[in-house]
């Protein structure tokens, strides 16, 4: 290239010298006796645009084309003295202005080149500045970060860290330094069998191959008399050659943090567990007592039926009646606060005919709405509003709400039952015109053991239960249930919302209530098994109104040598004895001739639900929880009963 540049200036020299020449010609006349007077400006160009060696080239070439052309002799390149000292002349100043024209443009280059190394010193010093206050500033910025940062090459060398990097490992520092091979180092441990070591080798190798763009992973690092856990975190560095980014960062206390929390999930499970037992345990319990107690008073009362008692002796006995019943609700609240925590409320759904359920619940209510002298409203639709549901749970659910409402209303007030159709959905609304409800409290009505302070001297009683309970069954259905009220004062009022079945046919429900002991058929022979005398004598007492045999045995082995002689046709068998318990009593009333034929049916302080399996395998054909109402026992009569009894109650 730069020769081609040198013979492209010496070309342009030899075309100005013969441009110079043809002007000479052009002003020979003119000129005469001046052979040199074009020339001189060629050279003059020569010098300024191509340098000083075509300006040389340049004089000597128009110094030998004017001595032949234009000095005499004529075409020859020769001189005469006259014509010498011209030649001399031109020669000189063409070499000078040549030699001028070079030292010029060395001194221009020379300054141009001194500006250029000065610019370019400037322009290092400013990219080397800005370098460093950038490289400054990543410092910084790594440093700052709570983490160890370490960036390796694709051979694992590190190419680059962090302050904290560098107190990562105080006794290996050399394995962890600038220049140190990471990898070397992963492999090392890896060889000897450290998990983690291979886990974190297997994870760079494959960002660096580009398998992956990021991996994490946690690991221990424990010392003696210490516990440390670290998170490493990979990243493929997205640059050219290829790189990886690792951090390290002390997770201890989170670890620690989310082992506490663990163990007192645990704790809370454990504790919600015991709770959910003692309460079942609690239900359990109380229903022994309890049972008698029911047993008793329904005696006392066909008793008084038969008899003449005076008005305090019924007013005395429906006290007693009343709050043995309020008590049975409370045992019952404890045990759906079981069900409710542990998510064991079943239902058995069936299309049902919404107002069935509602005349239900209001029966069940209807004794606690008269006893406040309430006026109770009705509206319920002339067409059936069918839905898919537990018409057990659903007319709970539509008794609590009411019994709510009667607690609350003050003497004499109005409580209004309405039910309709509408869009879809089946929509029933308790209002009440009671104590209201506070506006803060609203959000919080359907959470469980939530009591509602409604005013400063009203007490009402119950656990918090039934709120609770009726969102859950609304939900269980797939409805919903909302409260509202203005205030303390304005009374309240409950809307559930029930999807409306789309098919089915209706199946009537049981009619609450039942026959009077005079009119209830029942089993001619009925044994009674249980530890409880008093429950066992009650009950015997109880079923003796009816009309039928009943012989009692205290305990698993008495009710079992009573079955040769006896061959009764029903045995009710407490679960919860001690010693022979009730499932292998079953078991080996099952296995002898004379209980094979005879209805087996549990008595049990427990939930259904917590003895339903283990009772069928036991060879038991119902259940019966203690205290069991007149309405439950009735109907179990009734249905294994050969022959209606003559069963008026006995004296």
């Amino acid at each position: 290239m730069a020769r081609m540049i040198r013979s492209g200036r010496y070309l342009f020299a030899l075309f100005a010298v013969l441009a110079a020449l043809a002007i000479r010609f052009w002003l020979n006349n003119a000129v005469h006796g001046q052979p040199f007077v074009s020339f001189f400006f060629a050279v003059l160009l020569v010098a300024a645009l191509a340098g000083a060696g075509p300006a040389f080239f340049a004089t000597i070439l128009s110094s030998a084309l004017g001595v032949y052309f234009f000095m005499e002799p004529a075409s020859a390149l020769m001189v005469s003295g006259g014509d010498l000292l011209r030649l001399i002349a031109f020669l000189t100043i063409g070499s000078s202005v040549a030699a001028l024209t070079e030292a010029k443009r060395r001194a221009i280059v020379s300054a141009i080149d001194a500006q250029l190394k000065a610019a370019n010193a400037r322009n290092r010093e400013f990219t080397e500045e800005k370098i460093r206050k950038r490289e400054e500033f990543l410092s910084g910025v790594l440093d700052s970060l709570p983490h160890e940062i370490a960036v390796i090459d694709a051979s694992g060398e590190i190419i680059a860290i962090n302050s904290r990097w560098e107190c990562f490992a105080p006794g290996e520092r050399h394995c962890v330094a600038v220049g140190a091979n990471y990898m070397d180092v992963s492999r090392a441990a890896a060889a000897e069998g450290d998990l983690h070591a291979r886990t974190a080798l297997d994870g760079i190798e494959q960002l660096l191959r580009g398998e992956r763009n990021e991996f994490s992973m946690e690991y221990p690092c424990h010392a003696p008399g210490s516990e440390r856990w670290f998170l490493m975190h990979g990243a493929r560095a997205n640059c050219a050659p290829a790189a990886v980014v690792i951090s390290h960062t002390d997770i201890t206390e989170r670890v620690r943090a989310e082992r506490s929390r663990s163990e007192l999930m645990e704790k809370l499970r454990e504790s919600d567990r015991r709770k959910d037992e003692f309460l079942a345990t609690l239900a359990h319990e109380l229903r022994n007592p309890l049972a008698p107690i029911r047993n008793a008073i329904h005696v006392l009362q066909w008793d008084a039926e038969q008899a003449s008692w005076d008005a305090r002796d019924l007013s005395m006995l429906e006290i007693a009646d009343r709050q043995a019943q309020h008590l049975n609700r409370l045992v019952d609240d404890l045990l759906e606060v079981s069900r409710i925590t542990r998510g064991k409320i079943e239902l058995k759904k069936q299309p049902i005919d919404l107002a069935d359920v509602l005349r239900n619940a209001l029966e069940t209510a209807r004794p606690l709405i008269e006893r406040g002298g309430h006026k109770l409203e009705i509206a319920l639709p002339p067409d059936p509003i069918v839905v898919d549901g537990d018409p057990v749970r659903l007319a709970q659910l539509f008794t609590n709400l009411l019994n709510n409402a009667a607690k609350y209303t003050d003497p004499g007030g109005v409580i209004s039952l309405t039910a309709e159709a509408k869009e879809g959905a089946a929509v029933v609304v308790v209002r009440d015109n009671g104590v209201g409800i506070p506006s803060e409290m609203l959000p919080h009505v359907f959470e469980l053991f939530t009591q509602v302070d409604r005013t400063l001297g009203r007490a009402q009683g119950g656990i918090g239960v039934g709120l609770a309970l009726v969102r859950r069954i609304a939900e269980l259905h797939g409805g919903a249930v909302e409260a509202q009220s203005d205030g303390l004062g304005k009374g309240s009022a409950f809307t559930v919302h029930l999807p409306v079945s789309v098919a089915g046919a209706l199946e009537k429900t049981p009619e609450r209530g039942g026959k009077a002991p005079g009119q209830t058929a029942a089993p001619r022979r009925i044994l009674v098994i249980d530890d409880e005398r008093d429950v066992a004598d009650s009950l015997m007492a109880l079923l003796d109104g009816f009309g039928a045999t009943v012989r009692v045995a205290y305990g698993g082995a008495e009710g079992l040598a009573a079955l040769a002689g006896f061959q009764p046709e029903l045995i009710f068998l407490d679960i919860g004895m001690p010693g022979m318990d009730g499932y292998e009593t079953a078991r080996r009333i099952r296995s002898v001739p004379e209980g094979r034929a005879a209805t087996l049916v549990a008595l049990t302080g427990w939930g259904p639900d917590q003895i339903q399996d283990r009772a069928r395998e036991a060879g038991f054909d119902a259940q019966l929880t203690k205290p069991a109402s007149l309405t439950a026992l009735r109907q179990l009569l009734a249905s294994v009963a050969p022959n209606a009894c003559a069963d008026k109650p006995r004296a």
